[in-house]
């Protein structure tokens, strides 16, 4: 089975185009989903996400404030270096043993996709068989973070700054996937790809 990396920065619209997919039959391992279920309560990131940054990334029932977290983590490169290596330890286990139980019993699924920001990053990319990449037009990048997160501007472009730079993704894109349009665009886009 057909294993495709899905990535692309904060606000290119990953997400979208994972949903495409998941419409044309493809299974989807959402490492942003992953990400949050490893912090949970009791789980070992989470425990170890207070030893790192301290009680001050809690809400009132001790659940992680993912909004705290990010802007501690993504307004200083030290800080996102110690959260990404507390959690994608777990997130990659827990991507291994999706892409194992639908290999082992792939029903009608017609691919796998592995939806995550830092494929690259994490050597994610060394599991597909294609990298895709969605980029879009840094403007509209930034009016989605800020709708989609409720963050200022200024909150959005450090996001954007403190990630690695579509450049630097390019070579390793077996597809690039455009999306600045609205979603009927983006849906005809992907479905010529596939």
């Amino acid at each position: 089975m057909k294993i495709i990396g899905l990535t692309g920065g904060s606000g290119a619209g990953k997400t979208a185009v994972a949903n495409v997919l998941k419409g044309f039959g493809a299974f989807v391992i959402d490492c942003d989903d992953i990400a949050r279920k490893v912090v949970k309560p009791n789980k070992p990131a989470y425990l170890e996400l207070i030893n790192i940054f301290g009680k001050i990334i809690l809400n009132h029932d001790n659940t992680i404030n993912r909004k705290v977290l990010g802007e501690i983590a993504f307004t200083n490169e030290d800080n996102l270096a110690k959260l990404n290596l507390c959690t994608h330890k777990y997130i990659l286990a827990e991507v291994d043993l999706q892409i194992k139980t639908i290999t082992d019993n792939p029903g009608e699924y017609t691919c796998i996709v592995i939806d995550a920001a830092l494929l690259i990053e994490t050597n994610l990319h060394k599991k597909t068989d294609e990298v895709w990449l969605v980029v879009a037009n840094e403007k509209i990048q930034q009016q989605r973070i800020i709708e989609r997160d409720s963050i200022t501007y200024e909150q959005a472009k450090m996001r954007l700054k403190n990630q690695t730079a579509v450049e630097e993704h390019m070579p390793y894109a077996d597809v690039i996937i455009e999306n600045n349009d609205d979603f009927t665009a983006l849906e005809n886009n992907v479905r010529k790809k596939i």
